[in-house]
């Protein structure tokens, strides 16, 4: 009787150790929900976070939030939300080339918030001493979303 639990045992240690190598569709298919849903819980802290950082000015709370988008990314790579608010968090920091390499990766992915990238790109560039390129961001911004006012401030 124990050698046929242990036989048990085995073939279903051997059954999920196929499964995890051959990792079939509907296997993947189910884990994507929860990944979303593990993401979006850590992009909210970060964004509690930078809201935090933005009121204090302050680089270690910038630091954390990044921290957070960065998690929330490896759970949920397509989340457009994280990834802008994580190019932000960079900015922020003083991380610049890994911020724009976020901006332009977005506009390339995320056509529905064009205007918010353009109105960071322009907060990047602005704060890069690069008047002109921030202008055309702007611009940009203002042109995908006429009712959005930052753009149209600057």
């Amino acid at each position: 009787m124990v050698f046929y639990a242990l036989l048990l045992t085995w073939l279903a240690i051997l059954a999920f150790a196929v499964l995890t190598l051959v990792q079939p569709v509907w296997l993947r298919e189910l884990s994507k929900k929860g990944r979303k849903v593990e993401g979006k819980e850590f992009t909210d802290k970060g964004n509690a976070l930078m809201y935090e950082a933005n009121a204090t000015n302050s680089p270690a709370l910038f630091g954390r939030a990044a921290d957070m988008y960065e998690k929330a990314l490896l759970r949920d790579t397509g989340s457009a939300e994280a990834m802008n608010n994580l190019a932000t968090a960079y900015l922020n920091l003083g991380r610049f080339s890994e911020s724009l390499a976020l901006y332009n990766k977005l506009l390339n992915l995320d056509t529905i918030h064009r205007a918010v990238v353009y109105s960071n790109l322009g907060d990047y560039y602005e704060r890069r001493q690069d008047p002109v390129n921030a202008l055309a961001c702007f611009e940009k911004a203002a042109r995908n979303d006429v009712y959005n006012a930052y753009p149209w401030r600057k």
